[in-house]
């Protein structure tokens, strides 16, 4: 399998660990417990996947504060959980994984929101957030 779809399935197992936790209220490591053994026999939950998990949990408080800046009138509890996660993953990619290019995570966080979330609008939705969120970024930069 190559390197960038073994990364998209971890992408997947991170956004249905992160929906899990948030719909059920379970503690993670029980949901992530539970998942590891589902997935089993495809060698488990992949660590990019656990690595993304630990991102947002750890990051949550300030992930969420960058969303209900940029998503103009939407509070973060109000939204889709699976879009809310995703622009979280997405988030977390952007600002602590400077090993993958920013295009790549946004590319991924639509096309997750577009698969598990409303096929019209998340997709867009995910793709203007974290968009604003790399523009305003690289004006700050330089």
């Amino acid at each position: 399998m190559k390197e960038r779809s073994k990364r998209r399935r971890a992408r997947e197992i991170a956004l249905t660990i992160l929906y899990q936790i948030e719909l059920r209220g379970d503690a993670p490591s029980e949901v992530i417990a539970a998942n590891q053994e589902t997935l089993q026999e495809d060698d488990g939950i992949p660590d990019f996947a656990l690595e993304l998990v630990g991102l947002v949990l750890q990051k949550r408080a300030e992930l969420d504060a960058i969303i209900e800046r940029y998503a103009e009138r939407w509070a973060v509890q109000r939204m889709p959980i699976i879009d809310r996660n995703v622009l979280r993953i997405g988030l977390a990619e952007l600002i602590f994984r400077q090993d993958i290019p920013p295009s790549v995570s946004i590319n991924e966080s639509v096309e997750l929101a577009k698969e598990f979330g409303d096929p019209d609008e998340s997709g867009k939705f995910v793709n203007g957030i974290l968009g604003r969120f790399l523009t305003e970024r690289e004006k700050e930069t330089g």
